[in-house]
């Protein structure tokens, strides 16, 4: 008798609960459209996302064998640390591709003559958007080969000759040339 009323009474609160969140429930389901939060800049994204996961994915580790190759470590926290940085930099691609996205490049006086400036930059960006496109989609496939690396353990793919760091190294610098400092 007394599990019954203990059920009864467990049922009773679920279904409040459950009743109580209908209206927000539903309202949260009648919302006409989703709003991209584009505050963060192209420059913001690629300085404290790009950059610090490229690092990683360039350099793994700060040993090196007799052959100048990376000393690759067989830990868990190792290649899950290499597979988060691999992940942050294929979305990278989709964050800098998000509409409303502005530039916002941050230069010093120093760079003005090599380094556009953000009105000129996001100029080029909306004339030349095929390129920007593609060069953000190999970005992705970059990430997505690194992702596939980490998740194989294989070490080979972070050397620098025949690796993915001479890929990702091609894709970067030359989207900079074209996009950053074309000057």
């Amino acid at each position: 008798m007394k599990i019954a009323g203990l059920l009864k009474y467990i049922f009773m609160v679920f279904g409040f609960w459950v009743i109580g969140l209908s209206p927000a429930w539903a309202q949260i389901e009648a919302s006409p459209t989703f709003s991209y939060d584009t505050r963060h800049t192209i420059s913001e994204i690629m300085s404290t996302m790009a950059d610090p996961a490229a690092w990683v994915l360039w350099n793994p580790t700060e040993e090196f064998d007799d052959d100048g190759s990376f000393v690759i470590p067989d830990d868990d926290d190792f290649w899950n640390n290499l597979r988060n940085k691999a992940v942050i930099l294929g979305e990278v691609a989709n964050l800098i591709n998000m509409p409303g996205r502005v530039s916002n490049n941050r230069r010093e006086e120093t760079a003005a003559e090599v380094v556009l400036s953000a009105e000129e930059f996001e100029a080029l960006i909306k004339e030349q958007r095929p390129a920007w496109e593609a060069y953000s989609a190999a970005l992705t496939n970059i990430a997505a080969q690194y992702y596939q690396a980490a998740q194989a353990r294989d070490a080979s793919a972070y050397d620098w000759e025949g690796g993915l760091g001479a890929q990702m190294n091609t894709v970067c610098a030359s989207c900079h040339l074209q996009f950053w400092y074309p000057k």
